[in-house]
């Protein structure tokens, strides 16, 4: 069993559903004394705080609503309540490794479940952009007739480029820019052959983890409307009403990162 300390926002969804698993187990050893997990090092953590760990699950709910998963909306498995006594404290237990570690424990975890065979980089400025513009052309350009005068702009020099390279070849790409204290992502783009193997989600989160790096509260983008439901999973919400953008119908969505 394992509780993280981090906020659940910063858990990505393998990490969020199997900590919500285990907090359910956890409740159940704590208020059922099943004595087979009795000793087990996070039994002993939370001994006593099952008013913390009830708030550490409405936390997780909570995140369900804002990824737009239906779980979130109507939760079936509650805690049940009525086994929290009035002396469990509201307080959580202190952090069983430093919040440093958990998040470099949580990014090799994600790590080891990315695609096999596939390198990931994150380059700045000028570097990022000549790798990230053949790949950017063959979507934005030839697939969906953006201009290639509005697909290129000022930004990229400074931009960070998130890549995913096979063989050689940028098969993924995304970039990141610091505007007005926020992290503006776009230009997010997959290879047509390689849909559908998880590497946008790599790419997107590459670059959220850069821009909580930086300290930045915020994250926006223009979501094409096809992709809103695959941000929203990665705890994006809506902020706009529809609009168009290049010929293609987008809405602007945020999420925080702090």
């Amino acid at each position: 069993m394992r509780i993280w300390d981090v906020p659940v926002g910063e858990l990505d969804d393998r990490a969020l559903l199997a900590e919500h698993r285990e907090l359910h187990g956890l409740f159940n050893v704590l208020t059922l004394s099943r004595a087979g997990y009795a000793s087990h090092p996070e039994t002993l953590r939370w001994r006593g705080r099952l008013k913390a760990l009830l708030a550490r699950h409405d936390s997780q709910v909570a995140e369900f609503r804002r990824r737009g998963w239906p779980s979130g909306r109507r939760h079936a498995t509650p805690l049940a309540r009525s086994r929290i006594g009035p002396k469990e404290s509201k307080e959580p237990p202190g952090p069983f490794r430093p919040l440093a570690e958990q998040r470099r424990l949580l990014a090799a975890k994600a790590r080891s479940r990315r695609p096999a065979g596939i390198r990931y980089q994150v380059l700045k400025g000028r570097p990022g952009f000549e790798r990230a513009i053949g790949l950017r052309t063959e979507v934005f350009v030839r697939e969906q007739n953006v201009p290639e005068e509005i697909e290129h702009d000022r930004h990229d020099a400074r931009a960070v480029h998130a890549l995913a390279v096979a063989g050689g070849r940028v098969i993924a790409t995304g970039r990141l820019v610091v505007q007005r204290g926020s992290a503006r992502i776009g230009r997010m783009a997959v290879e047509k052959q390689a849909r559908g193997r998880g590497l946008g989600r790599v790419i997107l989160r590459l670059l959220l983890a850069e821009a909580r790096r930086l300290g930045l509260a915020r994250a926006v983008l223009h979501a094409q409307t096809h992709a809103r439901e695959f941000y929203a999973r990665e705890g994006f919400r809506d902020c706009s009403a529809v609009f168009v953008e290049a010929g293609i119908e987008h809405v602007e969505m945020e999420k925080r990162l702090k």
